[in-house]
């Protein structure tokens, strides 16, 4: 597991490594998605001690999202003052990113994740964290045209090699207790 949160520090720290400066913009950045990494586990942990007492992963994927609705409907409702023409300048596409973001990022995401959730162990479902930044970026060089650097590539290994290990630990132990 330590090794895996090392990978996503170096790659979450990747530009103090490229350029060994610390911009205040990345450094705020890194720090909400910290926040959030953090936010995540304790997610993580209710949502296997709802799923271990017998509730669907409908169920605990519903509530999830009715209580994220009530906790953003403020800023929402904040935002919609402070820019009330938003809805003028969103075309066909963007109400279809909405949908798609509402749905599939949403919905679906959280749906299959319950469900992975539910038959696997909590601590399983913890590593795959790790894996977010390597996939973000692998796709945001695709999609984005962004740079893969030194840095993230050695940080993507500490990732895999962390979430290998964390996942296989237990086969691992047991295959050389046989032995």
């Amino acid at each position: 597991v330590l090794l895996g949160m090392a990978g996503a520090i170096v790659i979450a720290l990747r530009t103090f490594f490229e350029t060994g400066s610390l911009e205040t913009g990345n450094i705020t950045g890194n720090a909400f998605v910290f926040l959030a990494a953090i936010s995540w586990v304790g997610f993580i942990i209710t949502s296997k001690k709802l799923s271990k007492r017998g509730y669907h992963p409908i169920t605990i994927t519903s509530h999830s999202l009715i209580i994220s609705m009530f906790g953003f409907l403020p800023l929402a409702v904040l935002e919609n003052m402070q820019n009330s023409a938003w809805t003028q300048t969103v075309g066909g596409l963007g109400l279809l990113g909405i949908v798609y973001s509402s749905v599939v990022a949403g919905v679906l995401a959280f749906l299959a994740y319950q469900t992975g959730l539910k038959l696997t162990s909590a601590f399983t479902a913890g590593v795959v964290i790790y894996l977010q930044p390597l996939i973000t970026t692998v796709v945001a060089a695709l999609v984005l045209n962004e740079q893969v650097s030194l840095s993230f590539a050695v940080g993507a290994s500490l990732i895999i090699a962390g979430s290998f290990i964390a996942t296989q630990f237990e086969t691992i132990q047991s295959k050389l207790q046989k032995r």
